[in-house]
């Protein structure tokens, strides 16, 4: 039975994308009320190569085999830092610090978290947190949340104070994530995330070119409340001008968000 989180005013899925929601189960999550659509997947890694994909890796690590390039950075960073498996609970206020310095590399506006918001959380989070501790001074410099659920890790969050990053922490972290939840067999798969709406990130094809992650494609669904079905349809023909005209507008971007995943939505049941 697959249990339903609320998300930007969406239902997603609790569970990892291997386990497919049942009739049954939307049925359930339709009966909650209070969504604006409810998002899902189907056909998780299939052989087609659709328009909707997780980013996933699936096979053991083994510096022997991989890049030079790559081999170098993973050393370095680990050279530089001590990585290992942390309380995030005894480090919140450390936690905090390196979240702002990564947050200050972009806009002030895009959802900076208190510092009582974000010590509040960690008390509730049941993910498994890993840190990096720069070597010389013992200051955290990076970190990593990692949700498990069942055979799946999701690495869902990943902060890097970005004055080290010359250090390659970033190789070194993912590395040793990777090395212990697959190398250890403790997951099946690390998942870092569904393909990008809007806006296309580099983290993925880093993960992709420096460590073997690959795209595990699959099919979104979409099921809308009522009134949001009406207004996708009216709204859909002009996607295309929505999205030119968003620019900062939070409300415009949220609708090329819906739009943009209506569309993905459709191109993967054309393929069908």
């Amino acid at each position: 039975m697959v249990e339903w989180k609320r998300y930007n005013g969406a239902l997603v899925p609790v569970e990892p994308p291997h386990i497919e929601p049942t009739s049954e189960d939307v049925e359930r999550g339709k009966k909650q009320g209070g969504y604006r659509f409810i998002s899902y997947t189907t056909d998780f890694d299939c052989e087609e190569e659709t328009a909707w994909w997780y980013v996933i890796k699936d096979d053991p690590i083994d510096l022997g085999t991989i890049k030079s390039s790559v081999r170098y950075k993973i050393n370095k960073g680990l050279r530089y830092a001590d990585i290992r498996r942390i309380d995030h609970r005894a480090v919140g206020r450390e936690l905090y610090a390196c979240y702002c310095k990564a947050q200050a590399r972009y806009r002030a506006h895009e959802g900076h978290v208190s510092e009582e918001a974000f010590l509040a959380a960690l008390q509730q989070d049941n993910a498994e947190y890993y840190g990096a501790f720069f070597r010389e001074n013992g200051q955290l410099i990076a970190y990593v949340k990692n949700v498990v659920r069942g055979d799946c890790v999701d690495m869902s969050v990943i902060k890097y104070d970005p004055d080290y990053l010359k250090y390659q922490i970033s190789a070194a972290l993912t590395y040793r994530v990777i090395f212990d939840y697959l190398n250890g067999g403790q997951c099946k798969y690390v998942l870092d995330g569904q393909r990008a709406i809007r806006h296309k990130t580099n983290i993925q094809d880093y993960l992709e070119d420096y460590f073997g992650f690959r795209k595990a494609y699959g099919r979104l669904q979409m099921v809308y409340s009522p009134v949001m079905k009406v207004l996708v349809t009216l709204l859909y023909p002009f996607r295309t001008l929505i999205e030119r005209l968003a620019g900062d507008r939070v409300l415009l971007n949220n609708v090329a968000s819906v739009l943009k995943m209506e569309e993905i939505r459709r191109a993967c049941r054309k393929k069908a």
